[in-house]
């Protein structure tokens, strides 16, 4: 039971204690009505609970629908730097921050191409120079 249920259901039973608890003169049929008006509250209550609850686990899931949603965007039209992991465009050349190469780099010992975040070439395991440009 979540606490807002709790809290109402504790709230009605204190209520229909003390309606029990003092003698207000009303006949047992007007005591009964009263109860049973009580419980309709009650029920209403719960009712409303129950919705706004079930209103806020939808929003909270279609926030982390949209959010991931946004985060597969933000991957898709981006690449981030290996270097200095600094979110570039998916078709930058150059690093925006540290001006190295995004694209593949070529070994200068076998001229190999390898991939722009490789530090060894794949080939023949020498050092790859992707060097900063200066624009």
């Amino acid at each position: 039971m979540t606490t807002a249920k709790k809290v109402v259901v504790y709230g009605f039973a204190i209520i229909i204690a003390l309606l029990l608890s003092f003698d207000l003169g009303l006949e047992v049929i007007e005591l009964v009505l009263l109860i049973g008006f009580l419980v309709l509250l009650m029920v209403l209550f719960m009712v409303v609970f129950m919705k706004q609850i079930k209103e806020q686990e939808r929003l909270e899931e279609r926030n982390k629908r949209v959010k991931f949603d946004v985060e597969d965007i933000i991957e898709e039209l981006s690449v981030v730097c290996s270097y200095c992991d600094t979110v570039n465009k998916k078709h930058a050349t150059y690093c925006k921050k540290c001006k190295r190469s995004l694209k593949n780099v070529v070994c200068p010992i076998c001229g190999h191409e390898n991939k722009y975040d490789q530090k060894y070439c794949e080939q023949c395991g020498s050092i790859l120079q992707n060097k900063k440009v200066h624009l």
